[in-house]
């Protein structure tokens, strides 16, 4: 089971030039692959020739991870259009669209795509390849196996944004068949019950809400 955690990254010229070139290399092979499918061409699954190109600029490892990446959403949308051709689309999808550019209002938008094995976390720093060491703010929520990383800079805010994808263990799966049913309130914070259950069991709250009534009164009383 997947999951991600999320932080803020320290922004950077080379993580800047890095993402740039990464941009490049996804819009480039992008083109080429609407170009093949506007003109019944068969795709170039593994292009050497762009590899060759961006691999000294990003790392071999990220050049892999963009075309790798672009593979899987090319191969989602021929999937999608040959549900489509059958009326089999599920019935969310209204329109399949070719994979999009990273490009918004005339700018590419700048993203890093970082294999799992290729780059490295600790309680303050992230190390991304070409040597960067950048800091980063916020605490990671899941632990487990590491997976890719993406860092995408967001405009709107203005800072970079680490998504990690992390692979947890799967809760334990539910056994038996009995229901439980729970009621969240005020008196009573929760009232559990289970089929076969004599009576209920209630976690009681008022102590918790007569400090919540002294509290307002004392911070009430101290805004006058």
């Amino acid at each position: 089971m997947e999951r991600t955690n999320t932080f803020i990254v320290e922004d950077s010229t080379a993580l800047w030039e890095l993402a740039d070139n990464c941009a490049r290399l996804w819009n480039e092979l992008n083109f080429e692959r609407r170009q093949a499918y506007i003109h019944y061409k068969k795709f170039e699954w593994h292009p050497k020739h762009l590899y060759r190109r961006y691999a000294p600029l990003v790392g071999s490892a990220t050049a892999q991870q963009i075309i790798r990446k672009n593979n899987e959403v090319w191969r989602s949308f021929l999937k999608l259009k040959k549900l489509e051709k059958k009326g089999k689309l599920p019935p969310h999808i209204r329109k399949v669209s070719m994979p999009r550019y990273w490009k918004r209002n005339g700018k590419r938008e700048l993203r890093v795509i970082i294999r799992n094995d290729c780059y490295r976390i600790d309680d303050k720093y992230i190390y991304l390849p070409k040597g960067l060491k950048l800091r980063y703010w916020g605490k990671p929520k899941w632990h487990g196996k590491q997976g890719r990383l993406e860092v995408i800079y967001d405009e709107v805010d203005e800072v970079w944004r680490g998504f990690m994808v992390v692979k947890v263990e799967e809760p334990p799966k539910r056994r038996g068949s009995k229901p439980l049913y729970i009621d969240l309130g005020v008196i009573n914070l929760a009232t559990i019950w289970c089929k076969g259950m004599r009576q209920p069991i209630a976690f009681r709250g008022e102590e918790l809400l007569w400090d919540w009534w002294y509290w307002t009164r004392r911070i009430a009383r101290g805004t006058e």
